[in-house]
């Protein structure tokens, strides 16, 4: 197997880009990937899985971007649970976290089947203060989440750009109150259509969003009169009596990396 090795004790920044690997070549699929690196503030990833992780001495690191394309070689994602662990684990002192959209929604499992373990559960993640990702707002997705939620449990700022319309209803019900809304203060929702879906997921924030003071919402391009919409967040009940509720039109598409 081989082994990329990154060392430095001044390195600030990392970029790993392998998501077109030349045609033939396996990138990191059948590759170890060590980082050690103790100044190391910002790191993008956006490769398939490797074939293994020893992430060390990240102690400084601020700021990651994780966009995981590929699981073709793992078939399922509760076979690569010791491989997320070993990665979740390397930065787990990150402030903000920012996930892509995927079509798999396999970064979303990842983390949510991860921190599920009983030996993960609150114990990655305490420092994060900063959550953006893409999400496709289908029933899973925003299930997964909901459920998430609990594994932030001093998240500030949550930012949400939804991906495309979604097609099956889902419902927060059964899920208990995350511990997450008694700490989030900001919510940005981005490319919002006023979906049933985003809706609730709304609705839900709100009513158990104890320390929340504003919730941003951006109209996709195609929504051209959402006054109806806008009429009916605004009759949704607030736990928090300090909670502003902004509308807005995006003027153009959203990169998640760039948030």
């Amino acid at each position: 197997m081989k082994i990329l090795d990154i060392a430095s004790v001044s390195l600030k920044s990392l970029v790993i880009d392998n998501s077109y690997p030349d045609p033939g070549g396996d990138g990191l699929r059948n590759c170890e990937l060590k980082v050690t690196c103790p100044g190391l503030v910002s790191f993008y990833y956006n490769s398939p899985l490797a074939k293994d992780f020893l992430l060390q001495d990240l102690n400084s690191l601020e700021d990651i971007f994780l966009s995981i394309d590929s699981l073709t070689e793992y078939g399922v994602v509760n076979d690569c649970h010791h491989i997320m662990h070993k990665v979740f684990k390397g930065i787990s002192n990150i402030t903000v976290l920012k996930l892509p959209a995927a079509l798999e929604m396999l970064c979303l499992e990842y983390l949510y089947l991860t921190l599920a373990h009983p030996e993960c559960f609150k114990t990655l993640f305490c420092n994060l203060k900063s959550l953006k990702l893409i999400l496709i707002p289908n029933d899973q997705s925003m299930n997964l989440m909901v459920g998430l939620l609990n594994c932030f449990p001093n998240l500030e700022a949550l930012t949400i750009c939804f991906a495309w319309y979604e097609t099956v209803e889902f419902s927060v019900e059964d899920i208990p109150s995350p511990s997450v809304t008694y700490h989030l203060k900001m919510v940005e929702l981005l490319e919002v259509r006023g979906g049933k879906n985003e809706l609730e997921f709304m609705r839900f924030l709100l009513k158990h969003g104890r320390a929340l003071d504003r919730m941003s919402i951006s109209w996709a391009a195609d929504v051209k009169d959402p006054k109806d919409i806008t009429s009916e967040i605004m009759k949704f009940p607030r736990t928090s009596s300090n909670v502003v509720l902004k509308f807005l039109q995006l003027k153009s598409e959203v990169d998640v990396s760039r948030l």
